[in-house]
């Protein structure tokens, strides 16, 4: 048993977005071991291949079908990242409950970290997602499932479906959506700091200012 993930983890079955957080931690030359490992076929694996063109996207897809399975612990992925010679250390950072803590985020002032952010604002930070959408979702609390269907009804308005998004985590109350908790889901799923660093610049007359990109 790998200590560094305690007991409390090692024993529960895997979430979403701690399989989201994992795949950050792989190399797309895993994805057919891993995912025969975890008893996924072959051909499951080549759909998803085919459905999904991001490497990234491809290993959350395959690891996510193997969740769907009754038992899906993060002891078994332990022992299946085992028999793939992959080190097993990245379950600690996987299994983390205090995400929303980290050093970078120090960067920016804490009237700025703290600041709530309106739907306008969302709004306007939903250009600088991109495809990097279902992950920074995940970390925000959205489920795929939920995130899917709103992306399919978006789906001739790529950009609505991510406004839309970012509009529901707001109201949904699973956490305050302040710039920190923002920033710290963006860096959670590898996507740039200095990108969303500098979509917050407090100006001279100490107003807000985010850039108009539509």
């Amino acid at each position: 048993m790998l200590i560094g993930i305690g007991n409390t983890c090692h024993g529960k079955n895997v979430e979403e977005v701690e399989l989201s957080r994992l795949v950050r931690y792989l190399s797309p030359t895993h994805l057919y071991p891993l995912g025969v490992e975890l008893g996924i076929l072959s051909r499951e694996i080549e759909r998803i291949e085919k459905d999904h063109k991001s490497s990234i996207d491809q290993m959350f897809f395959v690891l996510l079908e193997w969740r769907k399975k009754l038992h899906s612990s993060f002891s078994d992925l332990e022992e299946a990242l085992k028999r793939c010679n992959i080190d097993i250390h990245v379950l600690c950072e996987v299994c983390k409950t205090n995400v929303f803590e980290t050093d970078v985020m120090k960067n920016l002032p804490s009237d700025i970290l703290d600041k709530v952010l309106s739907d306008q604002e969302l709004d306007e930070i939903a250009g600088y997602v991109g495809r990097e959408y279902l992950h920074l979702c995940l970390q925000l609390g959205h489920t795929v499932s939920h995130i899917e269907r709103v992306m399919d009804e978006k789906k001739y308005n790529f950009l609505e479906g991510i406004r839309v998004l970012l509009r529901d985590w707001r109201k949904s109350g699973h956490f305050k959506p302040t710039v920190k908790m923002l920033g710290c889901a963006w860096l959670q799923c590898g996507m740039d700091f200095n990108v969303f660093y500098n979509l917050f610049v407090k100006q001279e007359k100490d107003v807000w200012q985010l850039p108009f990109i539509f």
